[in-house]
């Protein structure tokens, strides 16, 4: 009897919880993805590759944005 081989996609792993994907950091920075984008290659924003994905980890994208001029600054008046 010949084998047959399916086609099932290969299993992608769960990535850990503190990972979020582009939609949620767009979401939570409140930028477009191109402002995203922009970011990560010239802001230094830290970004995961897994596979096709980009996976930003959201402890890193805390201090990341902490760290940018200007933000958490009083206004001056």
């Amino acid at each position: 009897m010949p084998r047959t081989y399916s086609k099932k996609k290969p299993k992608v792993p769960t990535p850990p919880s503190d990972l979020m994907d582009f939609n949620a950091v767009c979401e939570k920075l409140k930028k477009s993805r191109p402002f995203i984008y922009h970011a990560m290659k010239e802001l230094g924003l830290p970004a995961i590759r897994l596979g096709k994905r980009w996976m930003f980890s959201e402890a890193q994208t805390s201090n990341w944005l902490a760290s940018l001029p200007g933000v958490n600054q009083p206004i001056a008046e």
